[in-house]
């Protein structure tokens, strides 16, 4: 009998000495190395060479990153949380900027700026849906502040409506305390010197989202696809 037990023993001490280490998916969030684009999902145990000055980020299960800076070989990310499939297709999306038209991770602007650098902010002066993080202040942002104006701001139901005096040099204002922020309610914002309002549809963002990664996916499925992507970059940092 003892000699079975010790038999048994060893076949399950060989067994688990070479089975293969856990490996799960992860996805590419930024990259600058050509071998790694953007966007891919790749196993977390693939053999990785980054050349210096390379620098590649994942992400995995839940909204865990990991930042490789070349010179680098070895795994991309040994012991990577696993993730959900769909996350992570949602993630690569947004990474490489496919679906709607919005600025890709990465992208390098010249000039003045044309959006916000803060993913949470609400640009007053486009059209569109907007992502606001419930329980935080949101700020209402306008491009080239140089000049001082008025803000005219009105819900299209029950919300109410208000107007701002905007300083001149002064590109953000916190929303205003008078004017009920509902989630999914229709506002139109318009600027002294433009000509028409712009419709505005705000989403509130749950607060129990477990990361950065997770809030830019939401905000992307909701439409707020330009946040999001902000977001990830801030994320992917």
């Amino acid at each position: 009998m003892r000699g079975s037990i010790r038999v048994v023993a060893c076949a399950v001490f060989l067994a688990g000495a070479v089975s293969p280490a856990f490996a799960a998916d992860i996805m590419v969030v930024a990259s600058n190395a050509p071998s790694v684009p953007t966007g891919q999902t790749v196993d977390s145990a693939a053999a990785l060479d980054l050349a210096a000055g390379q620098r590649v980020t994942f992400i995995a299960g839940g909204g865990k990153s990991l930042t490789r800076n070349g010179p680098y070989k070895g795994a991309a990310w040994e012991g990577a949380p696993p993730a959900d499939k769909a996350f992570l297709q949602s993630l690569g999306k947004l990474a490489s900027g496919q679906g709607k038209a919005g600025t890709t991770l990465g992208a390098v602007r010249g000039g003045p700026p044309a959006e916000p650098g803060d993913p949470w902010a609400l640009d007053v002066n486009r059209a569109g849906d907007y992502c606001a993080a419930t329980g935080a202040p949101v700020v209402l942002w306008r491009a080239a502040p140089e000049r001082a104006g008025t803000l005219s701001l009105a819900g299209m139901k029950e919300e109410g409506k208000t107007s701002i005096e905007w300083p001149a040099g002064v590109a953000t204002v916190p929303w205003p305390t008078d004017l009920k922020l509902e989630d999914g309610a229709v506002y139109l914002a318009r600027m002294d010197a433009s000509p028409t309002a712009k419709r505005m549809v705000v989403r509130m963002v749950p607060g129990n989202l477990a990361s950065d990664a997770h809030r830019a996916v939401w905000m992307g499925d909701a439409g707020c696809t330009g946040q999001a992507r902000l977001l990830l970059a801030a994320a992917a940092n």
